[in-house]
């Protein structure tokens, strides 16, 4: 199969274009929901599958496309109008001494919180090893098996899917026989 690809850089890049592609896809499901593409995006490179579940469960924020768009909203109508504008096009009312609502910029205080964590995680996972587990095991008095089982129950305890912690155990597993 590799000489069909040309090697493994060739996967390897073909993989690396498929993330991109699928994150900017998420990105702009956020984006036309009121949210921040580049930080939706990044979201969506460290965690596709739960930045995917993430933006279909997630509601409009009206005010994030009004403020992309650069709109107000008129007092007497309540429909988006040009902040500069004298009079609204829809009601017709004058709006040059009334205070227009100008939306402020959406906050992603809980994406960029899940990006830290997403950060965090596989930065760790980096210096995870079977031979330091079962350093750590050795020196507790623990079998490994019982370490790696340990690690997926943390992983799961802090918001990693079952069946992904599952799969990172029985990698651990497989590696340290």
């Amino acid at each position: 199969m590799a000489w069909l690809f040309g090697g493994s850089i060739f996967a390897s890049f073909l993989l690396f274009m498929i993330k991109i592609i699928i994150s900017a896809i998420v990105a702009a499901a956020a984006w036309n929901k009121g949210r921040s593409f580049s930080i939706w995006f990044l979201y969506a490179y460290l965690m596709p599958v739960v930045a995917f579940i993430h933006v279909m469960i997630l509601n409009s924020d009206e005010d994030g496309i009004l403020y992309r768009k650069h709109m107000a909203i008129c007092p007497e109508c309540a429909r988006p109008v040009d902040p500069d504008s004298t009079k609204c096009p829809t009601c017709k009312s004058d709006l040059t001494d009334k205070y227009l609502y100008v939306p402020s910029p959406p906050s992603e205080t809980k994406v960029i919180v899940m990006i830290i964590i997403a950060v965090v995680f596989k930065l760790t996972m980096k210096f995870v090893t079977p031979d330091l587990l079962t350093a750590i095991a050795g020196d507790m008095g623990v079998h490994y098996e019982t370490t790696v089982q340990n690690l997926q129950t943390t992983m799961e305890v802090f918001g990693v899917p079952r069946n992904t912690a599952a799969l990172i155990a029985e990698k651990l597993s497989l590696a340290g026989r």
